[in-house]
């Protein structure tokens, strides 16, 4: 189920480096990454002040009828907006350093039969079990502090935006990101791959700044199966649908848990 596939050069794009080939360079990526993830959250947290001081102007009546600025609605159409954001910066800075934005991304085709399919999801649903064993033993998981605004969210009409936020845009923004330019990069050094994936994942679980010790942990060990699965399969692709897959189920459970 499991052959593995033989490793290869990765094109991709180095920063500033015009319409030519070539690999990224570390700079590149993390100054990529950073740029990204860097403009989104001053959108959104420019979109949440100036949302703040109006709402703060408007009387009672028409503010009751408003979410506040700390309500979970607004909290995911603000994120929303910042993976929109995310995902445009993504598709256009690449285009304009690069000609061909799949390769830079990593986006080739996932040549996986069924068999494979359901081996990576299940691969990464064991990982995420063990490692949360381990994260709880270590450190008391603080699920109801970290996710309660969201608890009741998930189950109201409008649950299909976080749904939107964390299935879809979340699995395909932080893949590119994070497994797509910064991991393929760190591994082709002389890093190779355990360390190289070790600092992407270590900066996707530092992403999550929401989760105390033990959700980061298990977001770490996520990251690191995400990265294996991509180049296991040598596709961004398998790894975009576990790591929504993954979101989904979290989503789900957190629904008929409540």
């Amino acid at each position: 189920m499991f052959t593995q596939h033989p490793t290869t050069s990765v094109p991709s794009i180095p920063l500033g480096g015009g319409q030519g080939g070539g690999q990224w360079s570390v700079a590149g990526a993390v100054g990529f990454v950073a740029l990204v993830m860097g403009a989104a959250m001053l959108a959104a947290s420019g979109v949440q002040i100036a949302y703040e001081a109006w709402h703060s102007t408007l009387d009672t009546t028409v503010a009751e009828g408003l979410p506040g600025p700390q309500d979970p609605l607004f909290l995911v159409l603000v994120q929303l907006a910042g993976q929109t954001l995310q995902l445009v910066l993504i598709w256009w800075l690449v285009g304009v350093w690069h000609v061909d934005r799949s390769a830079a991304l990593g986006l080739a085709p996932a040549r996986l039969t069924p068999a494979q399919w359901v081996g990576i999801v299940g691969l990464l649903f064991l990982v995420k079990l063990l490692a949360t064993a381990v994260a709880t033993s270590i450190a008391p998981p603080q699920v109801h502090r970290e996710l309660g605004p969201f608890v009741e969210f998930v189950r109201s009409p409008n649950a299909w935006l976080l749904f939107l936020a964390a299935v879809v845009l979340a699995g395909l923004t932080e893949e590119l990101l994070f497994r797509g330019v910064l991991s393929r990069t760190l591994e082709a050094t002389r890093l190779g791959f355990w360390v190289g994936a070790g600092l992407a994942s270590a900066g996707f679980a530092l992403l999550h700044m929401q989760y105390g010790p033990a959700g980061q942990l298990v977001i770490f060990a996520i990251g690191m199966t995400l990265a294996w699965i991509r180049a296991w399969s040598r596709s961004l692709w398998p790894a975009v649908v576990c790591h929504s897959l993954n979101n989904a189920f979290a989503l789900l459970a957190m629904k008929a848990l409540g």
